[in-house]
């Protein structure tokens, strides 16, 4: 009987303590004090290697004062999963290659949760990219895959490196001028990897034979992902979920109320309110993004007016003599939807071919993937009207897609939308 109390005592205790760390873990005090904490790593690894910070969205974004963020990319760690291992033609980054010529490098900044000490997008995802593109540019003089010592396995990076020659082949099929790339990188990109453990130059070290990647994972690795400090529970890549905690909170708005969110005096409840209480704007620079030459147009805008039509799947109706509205949900119900949509849209967009026309959206998700099914629909890949149907296909769709990445690198959107284009455009 004893062994069976001491036993379900154990369990329970083992239970609250559970409850106690998951409870600590989502503390906006603790997420917000980790995340300011792990911020001045990251900016004593910019100045050490004295190259500019780039947020790896969405996580990275986060520890980086607003101002500091020179540029931002959007590698994911799934791409970098063992046994998963991907290239990505939907997030090719290529706006990173010029970036780097123009200040020699960068530092690349991420974050993990779950129990590693660098995340896979930094580990993996974006050393496969750089093998890729540097076959791509410099062919057999490209640099050896490099992949971090401490996370990949030689079994694991052969079965990388077995990968690579298709990945090649796929980013050649994108559309991508190879010849311009050549121009802009005249010599590879090589990872480097830095963690809060690691020994920092006193000195700026000096590359001459490739441009560094610095790859810095700005949380400590620490035991069950949270460790007691000084005033409150460190969290490990606290900002890597912030769905969970952040509630209407934005790397913009924790950087800009920093004094008050930072007040470690301040309990969860009052910077809840806090943050509740925060007017909820857009970044003063979102305005309205037009592929060209196609006359298409998404994003901000405040005189829908000025276009010669619109197509709305917001909520809202534009006030517009020629709008098309046909309002769509969120997340996979709105790509679900998106499916049936894409007929009547199709056609109404027939007589304003070339013309300026604007895709309202309540997310750049569905414009974008409206945009897309327009463009393969009728225009040829450089943009000029389309003459007759022409084939489709999905490389087809790929390569219009990466033409428009290449106007705008803020452009992904999710497999599930992507799908309904396809299945729209090839059904």
């Amino acid at each position: 009987m004893t062994t069976i109390l001491n036993a379900d005592t154990d369990a329970l205790s083992f239970g609250k303590l559970a409850k106690d760390l998951r409870k600590d873990s989502r503390s906006v005090k603790n997420r917000v004090q980790s995340i300011f904490h792990d911020s001045k790593h990251v900016k004593r690894v910019s100045e050490s290697f004295s190259l500019p910070l780039v947020a790896n969205e969405r996580c990275g974004r986060w520890y980086i004062a607003p101002d500091d963020i020179a540029e931002s990319v959007y590698f994911k760690s799934t791409d970098g999963h063992t046994n998963v291992h991907s290239f990505s033609t939907r997030r090719l980054n290529l706006h990173l290659l010029d970036f780097v010529r123009t200040h020699g490098g960068a530092v690349i900044v991420d974050s993990t949760r779950r129990g590693k000490p660098i995340p896979d997008a930094l580990s993996k995802t974006i050393p496969q990219w750089c093998r890729v593109i540097n076959l791509a540019v410099f062919g057999s003089d490209a640099p050896p895959l490099t992949t971090s010592p401490i996370i990949v396995g030689k079994s694991e990076h052969y079965e990388i490196e077995k990968k690579v020659d298709g990945w090649v082949d796929q980013f050649r099929k994108t559309g991508v001028d190879i010849e311009k790339l050549k121009q802009t990188l005249d010599k590879p990109v090589k990872p480097i990897w830095v963690t809060p453990k690691d020994m920092l130059h006193s000195e700026p070290p000096v590359y001459t034979d490739f441009y560094p990647l610095v790859l810095c994972t700005a949380s400590e690795m620490v035991q069950d992902g949270t460790d007691r400090r000084n005033g409150y529970i460190y969290v490990q890549g606290a900002a890597d979920d912030h769905e969970e905690w952040a509630e209407k909170l934005t790397p913009t708005l924790l950087w800009t109320h920093k004094e008050v969110l930072g007040d470690m005096s301040k309990t969860d409840t009052e910077l809840l309110e806090y943050v509740n209480s925060l007017e909820d704007f857009k970044d003063k620079g979102d305005t309205a993004v037009t592929i060209e030459p196609t006359g298409l147009s998404f994003g901000a805008s405040e005189t829908p007016e000025s276009y010669n039509a619109v197509i709305s799947v917001a909520k809202t109706v534009p006030k517009h003599n020629k709008v098309l509205h046909k309002p769509l949900g969120e997340g996979k119900k709105g790509a679900k939807e998106l499916r049936t949509a894409l007929e009547p849209i199709s056609k109404f967009y027939k007589d304003f071919v070339g013309q300026k026309v604007f895709v309202m959206a309540d997310s750049d998700d569905l414009s974008v993937c409206i945009i897309l099914t327009l463009f393969c629909l009728y225009f040829n890949e450089d943009g000029s009207i389309k003459e007759g149907k022409g084939n489709m296909s999905k490389e087809v769709i790929r390569r219009r897609l990466v033409y428009m990445i290449q106007q705008c690198k803020t452009i992904n959107p999710s497999r599930a939308t992507l799908n309904a284009v396809n299945s729209f455009l090839m059904g």
